[in-house]
């Protein structure tokens, strides 16, 4: 082999297992949802093919496959086969998909410090390219916040997984120019896009980091019922309706927007979208028979709005996407779709949170994804969380699917007690074999 094959060699060889990540993180920050998601699709379906292997998704997520599925009944008992029944399948089915996509991911040999760095990468450059268009549109920033999120866009949801990763990943006494050069880029980056979301996931993943894991777990699932009552028509069980009215022009406008009350002019409509369409969407499930308050209403059914207002520049009748999770779930699988979305969440604390990893990466990932399935939680009520149909959900997702699938290789790792059998009293003690996993050792 000549000496210019060897630098060709040497060149490639560092640049081609961040291709994968890489792209995969670059197109679900910047295309829509639908591209994404064919795009997804294809890719695990063309690997499985050539690599002759099929990768057996894991029984965690087999809650979110049942409140997909549920509504899939629904829709076969009214007989509503529509276009709005497709749309409500995809939107379903989305969560499983990209957490599944994560899951094979991890079982394809990426390493995780590949997912890393292509993180880190995918952010810095996002996060240039936001501050670039701050600059070269001044006047936009004297517009205001929402002029600015509209002309710039909300910001991306893999700045504050990285800022988290770059803290965590790295030893400040070793790469401290490295940690401060990619935080100030990722901090000016979330607070440039005035991003409430990014800043809530981040401080989510730095609580995990140093809480203990259990507690955390347990803390996730009580704030998920506790968001619940308290951002749905619930809250009427602790405040009057008189009182919530009183609140609404005392509070933040973007936590009075959130208030699930009545609204009965375009601009109080407008004003209060969110909690606006919470409480459409409650009453339009509370008007049915009891069937359809436990199981949903179906993949096809769609939320009216009583009559037609102008909602930024679209006229509308009914609401097209939720921006609460709570809202999708109940809509489309019920009573049992908000409880099984509980138990998905207590299933995953729990398998992050039980077992105890020496390593200093298994234990990076055991917090990350424990860490992104608390900010699910926290963002289900505000943007959708899981059932967000843009680039959050499907961000989280497939570093949540990652996790999932390499925290269960760690924990096969993780060395199990040697217990000492004695055949005979007198006679010598025999050490069963330790029984560890079979095949390679996980590589970081």
């Amino acid at each position: 082999m000549t000496g210019a094959h060897v630098a060709r060699r040497q060149i490639r060889l560092p640049i081609r297992p961040y291709v994968i990540p890489v792209t995969l993180l670059f197109c679900a920050e910047v295309m829509s949802g639908e591209t994404v998601f064919v795009l997804a699709v294809a890719y695990v379906a063309v690997t499985s093919v050539l690599r002759h292997r099929f990768v057996t998704p894991p029984p965690l997520f087999f809650p979110l496959a049942m409140i997909a599925g549920v509504g899939f009944f629904v829709t076969i008992y009214d007989s509503a086969f529509s276009r709005d029944a497709v749309k409500g399948f995809y939107y379903m089915i989305r969560p499983v998909v990209f957490l599944y996509v994560g899951f094979y991911l991890s079982r394809t040999q990426m390493r995780y410090r590949t997912l890393v760095n292509a993180a880190l990468i995918v952010a810095g450059v996002l996060s240039l390219y936001y501050a670039a268009g701050y600059v070269l549109n001044p006047e936009v920033a004297d517009a205001g916040r929402y002029a600015l999120r509209e002309a710039l866009g909300t910001g991306y949801m893999v700045v504050p997984i990285a800022l988290f990763l770059v803290l965590s990943h790295y030893k400040i006494e070793r790469d401290i120019v490295l940690i401060g050069a990619l935080s100030a880029v990722y901090v000016g980056a979330i607070l440039l896009s005035d991003s409430r979301s990014a800043i809530i996931v981040f401080m989510t993943l730095m609580i995990a980091k140093y809480f203990p894991k259990p507690l955390f777990s347990l803390g996730a699932v009580l704030l998920a019922v506790l968001l619940y009552f308290i951002t749905t028509p619930y809250i009427d069980s602790f405040f009057t309706t008189t009182s919530l009215t009183t609140m609404l022009d005392k509070l933040p406008s973007g936590v009075a927007e959130l208030v699930p009350v009545e609204r009965y002019f375009d601009k109080d409509v407008n004003d209060g979208w969110r909690g606006y369409e919470v409480y459409r969407a409650f009453t339009f499930v509370w008007e049915h028979p009891v069937l359809y308050r436990i199981f949903g209403t179906g993949w096809h059914s769609q939320v009216p709005i009583l009559w037609k207002i102008l909602l930024g520049d679209e006229l509308l009748d009914a609401i097209p996407v939720f921006h609460s999770g709570f809202s999708t779930l109940l809509v489309r699988a019920g009573y049992f779709g908000i409880f099984m979305f509980v138990v998905q969440i207590a299933l995953l604390g729990s398998f992050f949170s039980s077992t105890k990893v020496e390593n200093d990466h298994a234990r990076e990932i055991q917090t990350l994804g424990l860490g992104i399935a608390g900010s699910l939680v926290v963002l289900t009520p505000l943007i959708g969380g899981i059932y967000n149909p843009g680039s959050t959900s499907q961000v989280f997702l497939l570093f949540l699917g990652y996790c999932v699938g390499r925290h269960q290789l760690d924990i096969r790792e993780v060395p199990r007690r040697k217990k000492t059998y004695r055949l005979f009293k007198t006679g010598p003690r025999r050490r069963m074999p330790r029984a560890g996993f079979a095949g390679r050792r996980v590589e970081y």
